[in-house]
């Protein structure tokens, strides 16, 4: 994360995020479309087509890989900046939070994200460190592996994914809390609490490219009124919206919504 000056909030959330540059199949038609919906098949199988590292940040190699640069454009995902060695490209993407008017905050939230490509096809995604500060990895993973059990709706465009347990009986990684998130990503460009006490927090991320057709990004948040833990996370592309659905704990197994999770 960029600062533009010192601040006592460390870096934090942002990666749900990322999860929107692996599994958009429900955005596209023709031969993109195919390729996307061949990569949500092969995200029902994570072990068979992904090498995932998490020794320093989140490392996804792609064992199979299907995209191409041409696709993650049509997403609306621009580079920030990009080289060419051979037969491989890599990009570095970055979004930058829209503060909201008149709020005078001085620290700059951002989103970065590495991909590679080999022979013109997407091979690796990597997140840094930083930004598992306070969001467990046991969370982005297990939300990877539910995207592949994503009900997905063509026509409209979205996608609903559940954070369901990987194996019966068990618990899903909780979900972070209200406080916790505002102190992650900063103020909300706009926020509401609706009739049942629900409180919603919107924010907007620009996109920092040269390339023409990129649009922003923009990610909604959904806090349950009595827990204080989130809800429902529904992210925006230029080309379609994926939810991502977070059950509660049941009561008196509640973690602290607001506390950072234990590091491994």
């Amino acid at each position: 994360m960029s600062r533009a000056k010192a601040s006592p909030a460390p870096d934090r959330l942002r990666i749900l995020f990322a999860l929107a540059l692996l599994a958009p199949a429900f955005l596209l038609s023709g031969c993109v479309y195919l390729r996307l919906l061949k990569l949500k098949k092969q995200l029902n199988d994570v072990p068979a087509n992904f090498r995932v590292s998490t020794a320093e940040g989140v490392d996804v190699r792609l064992v199979n890989p299907i995209l191409k640069p041409g696709d993650i454009r049509w997403l609306g995902i621009h580079p920030a900046s990009s080289a060419i060695a051979g037969d491989t490209e890599t990009w570095q993407a970055r979004w930058v939070k829209e503060a909201p008017p008149g709020s005078g905050e001085t620290v700059v939230y951002d989103l970065e994200v590495a991909m590679r490509f080999d022979d013109g096809k997407l091979v690796r995604v990597s997140i840094p460190e930083r930004y598992f500060a306070y969001i467990s990895k046991d969370l982005f993973l297990n939300l990877l592996r539910s995207t592949g059990e994503a009900q997905v709706n063509k026509a409209a465009r979205e996608a609903e994914v559940e954070n369901t347990a990987e194996k019966p009986g068990e618990a899903p990684p909780p979900p972070p809390g209200l406080e916790l998130v505002r102190q992650m990503l900063g103020q909300p460009t706009s926020e509401a609490v609706d009739t049942a006490g629900n409180t919603t927090c919107h924010y907007r991320y620009t996109p920092q490219t040269g390339e023409s057709g990129a649009k922003p990004i923009e990610s909604t948040f959904v806090f349950d009124a009595a827990t204080k833990l989130l809800l429902r996370l529904s992210i925006k592309l230029p080309t379609g919206k994926i939810h991502f659905n977070f059950p509660q704990p049941p009561a008196g197994n509640q973690n602290d919504a607001d506390a950072a999770p234990a590091r491994k």
